[in-house]
């Protein structure tokens, strides 16, 4: 009996010491995964841990160089202040949400230190713990802003070509209406003026009705003829 509890007691000393080894190569293969993402975002994007005052920290190099800031100088420093004053407000408004644990998104407008503006795609992700307190907040950005210019260059353009068509619309029915007064005049003419129009060469062109009535002759066989 004391063999079996002894044969008992091995077992599941080398079952635990397999499951401790089993728990040993998940956690050494996770960590070779989260290094391996850590290095895929460290390279194509941009990347920084936010404290809860909206301070940064841990900024990577993507991140420094393209605000032209040094390590020193953008460690501590609020995220607001890269934003441009156009969207700030609207940001920190919405700062306590991710406090609270809600994700932002957006194509934000900042300006970085050579006062160049920017626009980024922005993904802020608060993380809680297992009792679901804050313990981290990460930035994740993208810089889209040879797109993004492109983008309001023909919104602009468009504009502007919706205003032409607009003020060719507006100056055509000027037009129309310039002629039917035109026209309205010219029949109010007819009946109560004597009228004849002439080309540099003597040429009757038009004689009106009154005109003809005068003449005693016919509008087509005083058309066209020298005066």
């Amino acid at each position: 009996q004391q063999r079996e509890e002894m044969a008992a007691q091995e077992e599941e000393m080398r079952q635990n010491m397999e499951e401790m080894q089993a728990t040993q190569e998940e956690m050494s293969r996770k960590t070779i995964e989260v290094g391996g993402m850590s290095a895929a975002i460290n390279e194509a994007l941009l990347f920084c841990d936010l404290n809860e005052d909206g301070s940064i920290s841990n900024p990577n190099n993507n991140l420094l160089t393209l605000m032209g800031y040094s390590r020193q100088e953008m460690e501590g420093m609020m995220l607001s202040e890269l934003i441009h004053s156009d969207d700030r407000a609207s940001f920190q408004s919405f700062w306590p949400d991710v406090i609270a644990g809600n994700m932002y998104k957006a194509t934000m407008h900042w300006v970085n230190k050579s006062g160049n503006e920017l626009y980024i795609i922005t993904s802020i992700s608060p993380a809680s713990d297992e009792l679901g307190a804050l313990y981290k907040i990460y930035f994740l950005g993208q810089d889209v802003t040879d797109s993004k210019i492109l983008e309001i260059r023909a919104q602009k353009q468009a504009e502007e070509i919706e205003q032409s068509l607009l003020e060719i619309k507006v100056e055509q029915e000027l037009n129309d209406q310039r002629e039917e007064e035109m026209k309205a005049l010219l029949e109010a003419l007819d009946h109560t003026c004597l009228i004849t129009v002439i080309d540099p060469l003597g040429l009757i062109t038009y004689i009106n009705n009154k005109n003809t009535e005068l003449l005693g002759g016919k509008k087509e066989e005083i058309e066209g003829k020298i005066l």
